[in-house]
């Protein structure tokens, strides 16, 4: 049996769940003795010298009773922070769990969606793709919440220490306990890879998302904040300086829009010639994960921004009679109307336009001083060497 696109999904999702464990992930609560610690402390409160018990002896026991309720009471704080972390690291096996669940269901759901047509299988792969990209993403989340909370514990373990020796240094005069500072100091350490910042995953019914005939890939780099977790993608446009070169399509020829007869023509037709230029870039909030040089780099699709000019002109042809004499409309003038204005159209408008007019063939600039088709609603040819893009059909919901 060969094996779809969406088995191969399944396939990678099942062995994806199998790395977040079964059963309930294990919470805080029983490294927690904070509780009996701060009993202890109020116990030792109450041991306190009064002001029946003066002199000597009785500062040194207040002293030393003071020191041992610092140092258990700090054990106590300890602990509380230890189950908290524990607490978040099974709020991220549970996330992790959850997440990878709603893909799975998406991509069925969207699977089950597709229609018996010829561009079926492509469609399914676009959407196992997508579902293949959301798992990596959950995966490297929680890879970078998981390694944060383990180097918070790490910590902590390092403070249980510090406090444990402080207890055990008999040689020690000092009734402070030590003080921590949260400085790491790293050599030769491997690059850890840069924070995951919140994005869109490709959405599988938009055929333009990937496609590099509109825009390409461009590494995500987290600005700067607070916190974990990065501020989420935002989109950004950023248009072309007037005059800039490379950017502009050929026109079309003239061509009558819907054009439905066979025989004969009318003796007026209305045509229009189109041509398109990229006037700038969208970063957008879609996102991939994609692994290179050994770890995995978050991306986001820049596409391209396109507008339009289009001139218009009635066409007169045809042999009528008026009072008994023939003659031919061909010889009747109607200047074309040049728009020189450029104009904004999406991507779904250019290939509307083309899929209504199938015998004409509209030209995309691609960036680099060439050029692509687009004929029938489907994009032909250029520097991405991709194949031709159909259109997605998805079923009204």
């Amino acid at each position: 049996m060969t094996m779809t696109a969406i088995d191969a999904f399944l396939t990678s999702w099942s062995h994806t769940r199998r790395a977040f464990g079964e059963g309930a992930p294990v919470g805080g609560a029983q490294y927690d003795n904070s509780g009996s610690l701060r009993q202890v402390v109020a116990s030792l409160e109450t041991a306190a010298p009064g002001p029946q018990w003066s002199g000597s002896a009785a500062t040194s026991y207040d002293e030393a009773n003071a020191k041992q309720r610092r140092m258990i009471g700090h054990l106590a704080t300890l602990d509380q922070r230890l189950a908290s972390e524990i607490d978040l690291s099974a709020q991220v096996v549970e996330s992790g769990r959850r997440d990878l669940e709603a893909v799975r269901q998406r991509v069925i759901a969207a699977a089950a969606a597709v229609p018996e047509i010829e561009a079926g299988e492509r469609m399914m792969i676009a959407i196992a793709q997508t579902g293949l990209a959301q798992l990596q993403e959950i995966v490297q989340r929680s890879d970078t919440e998981s390694n944060a909370i383990g180097e918070r514990i790490r910590r902590l373990g390092e403070e249980y220490q510090a406090l444990e020796n402080h207890r055990l240094d008999s040689t020690t005069g000092s009734n402070e306990l030590p003080v921590f500072h949260g400085v790491d100091y790293k050599l030769d350490t491997p690059e850890e890879p840069p924070p995951f910042v919140p994005g869109h995953p490709i959405d599988p019914a938009n055929p333009f998302i990937g496609d590099q005939r509109f825009g390409y890939w461009e590494r995500v780099i987290a600005p700067p904040h607070t916190g974990l977790t990065p501020p989420p993608l935002t989109r950004r446009y950023h248009p072309f300086p007037e005059g800039t070169p490379l950017k502009t399509g050929g026109t079309t020829g003239w061509y009558t829009p819907g054009k439905n007869w066979v025989a004969d023509a009318p003796y007026a037709q209305y045509q229009e010639q189109y041509r398109f230029r990229i006037a700038g870039r969208e970063a957008t909030a879609y996102t991939r994960m994609v692994h290179e040089d050994g770890r995995w780099q978050q991306e986001r699709w820049v596409q391209n921004v396109y507008e339009y000019q289009r001139n218009t002109q009635t066409l007169f042809g045809g042999e009528v009679s008026v009072k008994g004499k023939d003659g031919d409309l061909a010889g009747l003038l109607s200047p074309p109307h040049i728009d020189y204005e450029w104009k904004p159209i999406g991507l779904n408008e250019i290939a509307t336009l083309t899929a209504r007019n199938t015998a004409t063939t509209y030209y995309l600039p691609d960036g680099c001083g060439g050029q692509f088709t687009y004929q029938g609603g489907v994009p032909l040819g250029g520097m991405s060497g991709l194949p031709p893009a159909p259109p997605v059909m998805t079923r009204p919901r």
